[in-house]
């Protein structure tokens, strides 16, 4: 039986690292951001085991109604590890082609907004009219949470280590 999953498909991982990158006002994005916020586009019902700010304790309450015993992820963190070489081979597909640009031989990212084509840009604002709720969620507040530290992205989602981060 042959199954299929957007998670492991390197052109829909540029896509959606694309998108993220696209409905950002941030210029900037560390991959490992991109990383984070692109398993939550994947999988929203996750959201539910995230620790979230206290400012944003009412968005997580919102994203619980979508956990069901059909949409569960066992092991979170080993999915995400899974996803890696996906989101990697995406990023560098996006660099590849000049639709994104790399900081030095930094983990910073961006994309480059006059490089797309019309036709993609118009599958973007589809794709970002289809999510705007959690693409919203994704881009705007999520972006104001440190990516290092005990309080941080990293620390919050369990996705990654944390523990030995600069701070």
């Amino acid at each position: 039986m042959l199954l299929y999953h957007p998670a492991f498909d390197t052109y829909h991982s540029a896509f959606r690292l694309l998108l993220l990158m696209w409905n950002s006002d941030d210029r900037e994005f560390h991959f490992a951001r991109l990383r984070i916020l692109d398993f939550y586009l994947l999988f929203p019902a996750e959201l539910e085991s995230m620790s979230f700010p206290r400012n944003l304790i009412r968005e997580k309450a919102r994203w619980k109604k979508l956990r069901s015993r059909y949409n569960q992820i066992t092991d979170p963190r080993r999915v995400f590890d899974e996803l890696a070489s996906f989101q990697l081979s995406g990023m560098q597909t996006l660099l590849s082609t000049g639709l994104a640009s790399q900081k030095g031989q930094s983990d910073i990212v961006s994309v480059l907004r006059n490089a797309l084509p019309a036709q993609l840009v118009h599958e973007l604002e589809s794709a970002t009219a289809a999510r705007t709720e959690l693409l919203t969620l994704l881009t705007g507040p999520f972006k104001t949470i440190d990516l290092y530290g005990q309080d941080g992205l990293k620390a919050r989602t369990g996705l990654f280590e944390y523990r030995y981060d600069p701070v």
